[in-house]
């Protein structure tokens, strides 16, 4: 048992490490792309944080959440289709450098609504909204943001080498594709789920 415990660790770390050292130019210049999309995010919020209510979400079924009308199960699902969307959508379309530009603009804007939404709950929602925010929302998110800027740097290398109509290699990023969009139904479980927790403290009306 401790074994295959030990075996699975040393796999699981050491495709991580492969990973990291292949892809880290491309995984820190686009982290550093979201962040400033994130940070731009939450300093437009707080220049209006004494007109915010949390009907000010960009994102409209965060919002309905929150405020009881739909329930987790429908929330998931719909997040679970607009990540996979994502996730596929990647895969079909990012095979030049054009849609490379196109995929950094929509993970800057997309960084920004998150950002900003976060902010507004904070703003809104005072200590619920700190705690389960930034851990349910906030971290669960950014997990699922690096997921994302992950795939888009597999991409990217493969464009920039010049190997992206390779067989080899489109297997190799449509089985890349699979792993993170399962990951990500995984963390977004977990998100919304606990995150459901926030209706017993917060009550929008």
């Amino acid at each position: 048992m401790r074994e295959s415990y030990f075996k699975i660790k040393y796999f699981f770390a050491d495709r991580l490490k492969k990973l990291w050292c292949n892809y880290k130019v491309y995984i820190i210049t686009l982290s550093v792309f979201f962040l400033i999309a994130f940070v731009t995010g939450i300093i437009t919020c707080s220049q209006y944080s004494s007109d915010m209510t949390c009907e000010n979400l960009i994102n409209k079924y965060l919002f309905d959440f929150l405020a009881n009308e739909m329930n987790w199960l429908s929330y998931f699902l719909i997040m679970i289709v607009f990540f996979t969307i994502l996730c596929w959508l990647t895969l079909i379309t990012l095979r030049n450098k054009l849609m490379s530009i196109i995929h950094i603009v929509l993970l800057f804007f997309m960084g920004y609504i998150y950002g900003f939404d976060l902010c507004v709950m904070i703003i809104t929602l005072g200590l619920p909204g700190i705690f389960f925010g930034c851990v349910f929302y906030g971290f669960f998110g950014l997990v699922l943001f690096l997921l994302h800027i992950t795939l888009i740097a597999l991409f990217l290398k493969n464009i920039y080498c010049k190997d992206v109509y390779q067989k080899v290699i489109i297997r190799s990023l449509c089985k890349s594709t699979l792993v993170i969009n399962l990951l990500g139904v995984f963390i977004l479980f977990l998100s919304v789920f606990f995150f459901n927790v926030i209706h017993i403290f917060v009550i929008i009306e």
